[in-house]
């Protein structure tokens, strides 16, 4: 694990935070604390690409959030079922498929971490509206000069890649076609960068009042930036819909006034160009030809080699190994050299079985169903960049779903709320 002296300056400040705020903080905000340093801690520092780090960060965090729930004094509450089976359902088989030691520890302590967290999340009051006021804009400021940096300044990333390669990642920009560089910030990798920089401006949004609209309104340029800059066409497409559910979900005078200005622009974007519009979104005649589409659609068609494995593999999976496995076994087939499936409900179908798979249906399902405007709109987000992307192979991503999935709030966020009184536990 060799580190550059900026990477240990941001290792050290953020570990420093956490710890801090697990130790030092308000018994009656402690918790809430920790969680939203815990999920900019995962997004801050990209640990995947060494075991060693991961385990070092992944302990960080078990040990914060212990000392959070001990030190509380709040209620303890587990997350919705399906979401603790979900985390709980590969632990073993992910354990048992480690090819070394440090794997396995790696595996398993990055598990703890999330139900920890999720336990955490479930726990807090209001934790993401308390994320969308101030954390969540600065990251997405925080993003935006990483960035920045990458494209205009020839920079590398904070973070390497899984190859240890820290040079931004040299590729077609899809989004904008003079530049040939994709973002990758702290996340790692460029798609990983605008999914989170999408799921940060949809959590801005949350908290969108007029004392806070210049603040908004900067966080939002600085989030379409990152998202540009890094070249998603998941997470633009994901935002689009979004923002059309946003369209259809407004009442009274919102409806008249915003719903024919997005409209219109909507309108005026695609009418001189009819079809070839998409271009603006990286889909052109090419798309269809490209090995992107070659392989998802490769791994589509022959899905059904997961379901010829023994049936405690069907039915729970074969842990993350299984991921990696199907491919060279010859189970699933896509582009030849590429092992993963850049399907997060494919690989779930892998990793824990068919039952993974369902819980994690019914976690989706369910906040659609019971959710508000904004926690459904993030899970409609989640949702389609998962038929696309592998996202819960990187934690900055995983963190920010266990956050929307495990939480429980409604309604802005008022001062009784902010300081609630509760009795002190003996």
């Amino acid at each position: 694990m060799n580190l550059t002296l900026l990477q240990m300056l941001v290792l050290i400040i953020m570990t420093i935070f956490l710890f801090g705020s697990a130790l030092f903080s308000k018994v009656g905000n402690v918790l809430n604390k920790v969680v939203i340093i815990s999920v900019v801690y995962r997004i801050v520092i990209f640990a995947d690409h060494s075991a060693l780090l991961s385990v070092m960060v992944n302990l960080v965090g078990i040990i914060s959030i212990i000392f959070a729930i001990f030190r509380t004094n709040r209620e303890i509450r587990l997350p919705p079922w399906p979401l603790l089976a979900f985390l709980i359902v590969p632990i073993f088989a992910s354990i048992g498929s480690s090819t070394s030691v440090g794997q396995m520890l790696d595996r398993g302590l990055e598990s703890a971490f999330l139900i920890a967290l999720s336990i955490a999340v479930a726990s807090s009051d209001n934790v993401i509206r308390r994320f969308a006021r101030k954390p969540a804009v600065w990251l997405l400021f925080f993003l935006f000069i990483l960035s920045a940096n990458e494209l205009l300044l020839d920079g590398q990333a904070l973070w390497p890649r899984y190859d240890g390669v820290t040079y931004r990642l040299e590729a077609v920009n899809h989004l904008i076609d003079v530049i040939r560089v994709r973002a990758m910030a702290s996340t790692g990798y460029s798609i990983t960068l605008g999914i989170v920089a999408g799921i940060l401006l949809i959590i801005v949004c949350t908290e969108w009042t007029r004392a806070r609209i210049f603040s908004i309104l900067l966080a939002l340029c600085a989030g379409l930036f990152v998202v540009f800059a890094a070249g998603s066409r998941t997470a633009t497409i994901g935002l689009l819909i979004v923002l059309l559910f946003w369209v259809l979900k407004m009442r009274g005078w919102k409806r008249i006034v915003l719903a024919p200005i997005v409209a219109t622009g909507a309108i005026a974007f695609v009418a001189p160009r009819g079809i070839s519009s998409l271009n603006a979104l990286g889909i052109d005649e090419n798309t269809a030809n490209s090995e992107s589409f070659a392989h998802r659609a490769g791994v589509l068609k022959s899905v059904s080699g997961l379901m010829q494995r023994d049936i405690g593999n069907v039915l729970f999976g074969g842990g993350d190994g299984a991921a990696r496995t199907a491919f060279t076994s010859g189970l699933v087939a896509g582009v030849e050299g590429i092992t993963v499936f850049d399907n997060q409900y494919l690989r779930t179908l892998a990793v824990s079985g068919i039952i993974g798979l369902v819980l994690l249906i019914i976690t989706i399902i369910s906040l659609l169903v019971r959710g508000n405007k904004y926690q459904k709109s993030l899970i409609i987000f989640f949702a389609i960049s998962m038929t696309t992307y592998d996202i819960f192979t990187w934690t900055s991503i995983y963190v920010l779903f266990v956050l929307v999935a495990a939480s429980n709030y409604s309604g802005k966020l008022n001062r009784a709320q902010i300081s609630p009184k509760v009795e002190i536990r003996p």
